[in-house]
């Protein structure tokens, strides 16, 4: 039996990434969520080939009348931008749609729902995704959705910490909307001292790279969204605005004690750019890297 692919390897294969509709492909953040932006694509009938992501399709453009049956039989809906399905791993989809169209394509990879369903206390079934009474539209999903687009279109200003966040939050308010989120989440405690420190240190050390949410949270074996809101409750802040401010720190120390250049002082503290530090640097101290330096030596 073949395997499944992912939806990246599927989007990337010689039948389709040469296909004049596919507008750009890509993967994001540490978890390797995988983004496919289809354009201009004309109506007709498009048997989409099992993944072994969750899928997540939204109506990125184009409005009208759609059809379609991943698992549960056909299920015709008026959809309008915005509009948004989840095809479970292993599931073919059979869609058919009457007008021109744009689509978002994202393939979540399955152990991010499987966080999600463990944490939430709750079953993987995935034949809630199956009988969605229709195509879905939600106010949250839809900001969180374009603010993920919006990190992944101008990377030099992305966030690896923030992107692996938005999208836990995403499958976090698909499970809401679609009814399996069980039963109220506790309120966390706080971090243990020993717990942050280990944090702490691991970001101190590991400044200058690339830090997901999953590899804090396993430093306190914890699941992210647990390690979330046990951090927050520790700290008052989240994990991505303390390691934005721990870079911005470093960045006054390098700039305070160093002649190194300013464009290495962004590497070294972990900004993908002179400019990406620049403009976090002027956005968060009201004042230029360069300017905060010349003033020193006045």
């Amino acid at each position: 039996m073949t395997e499944n692919k992912s939806l990246h390897e599927i989007i990337n294969s010689p039948d389709f990434v040469n296909a004049p509709f596919l507008h750009e492909s890509h993967l994001v953040g540490t978890l390797d969520v995988a983004i496919a932006r289809i354009r201009n694509n004309p109506a007709g009938h498009f048997p989409d080939p099992p993944s072994k992501d969750y899928t997540l399709q939204v109506l990125a453009a184009g409005s009208g009348q759609q059809t379609f049956d991943i698992g549960a039989g056909k299920v015709t809906s008026n959809a309008r931008r915005g509009a948004w399905f989840v095809v479970p791993p292993g599931q073919a989809a059979d869609i058919t749609v009457e007008h021109n169209f744009g689509v978002d394509m994202f393939g979540i990879p399955a152990a991010v729902f499987e966080t999600a369903f463990e944490a939430l206390n709750t079953s993987a079934e995935t034949s809630v995704f199956q009988s969605m009474d229709g195509l879905t539209n939600d106010t949250l999903i839809s900001q969180m959705l374009r603010k993920i687009s919006d990190l992944a279109n101008t990377p030099s200003e992305a966030s690896v910490l923030m992107v692996d966040h938005l999208f836990y939050a995403l499958v976090y308010r698909i499970l809401h909307v679609t009814g399996k989120s069980g039963k109220p989440t506790p309120s966390t405690a706080p971090l243990p001292e020993h717990q942050f420190l280990a944090v702490r240190d691991f970001i101190q050390d590991q400044l200058d790279q690339q830090i997901g949410l999953t590899a804090l949270a396993a430093l306190c074996d914890l699941d992210v969204y647990q390690f979330s809101r046990a951090f927050k409750s520790r700290t008052g802040t989240t994990p991505y605005q303390f390691l934005k401010d721990a870079r911005l720190h470093r960045a006054e120390e390098m700039l305070t004690n160093s002649q190194d250049s300013i464009a290495d002082i962004a590497y070294a503290c972990g900004f993908s750019s002179q400019s990406h530090m620049t403009a976090t640097f002027t956005k968060h101290l009201g004042v230029t890297p360069g300017a905060y330096r010349r003033e020193l030596l006045e």
